[in-house]
């Protein structure tokens, strides 16, 4: 299971590469972001989160699963896994992400007058 999911990731970053080299650049950005939402998710996996020196099992585990990334961002924040230096990248290329998206909506969708 661990497997399927670290070759997800790799396969998110060779496509954003290959987006990239293509020069689909808006792909490249969306397909960064969902590399390292998954990545985040992996974290979750891989990693012995400590809460109040007790090492989360994997039933604990589950609950952050159901956590959007943004509050799962937060969590690692508050125990210390993550700095808010690398919350605020995080939170920023999700908003830098959003505003293309309502842009491009914006654009395709002709005005009414």
């Amino acid at each position: 299971m661990t497997e399927g999911r670290r070759s997800k990731v790799l396969i998110l970053v060779e496509e954003a590469i290959d987006s990239y080299i293509l020069g689909h650049f808006h792909a490249t950005v969306a397909l960064c972001a969902m590399a390292a939402e998954r990545f985040l998710y992996d974290f979750v996996d891989f990693a012995d989160i400590k809460i109040q020196d007790k090492t989360l099992n994997d039933k604990q585990k589950e609950y952050l699963y159901k956590l959007s990334s943004r509050n799962l961002i937060d969590f690692f924040c508050e125990i210390g896994t993550i700095n808010d230096k690398t919350k605020v990248c995080y939170i920023k290329s999700r908003i830098s992400e959003t505003n293309r998206f309502i842009l491009r909506r914006w654009k395709a969708v002709p005005m009414m007058q």
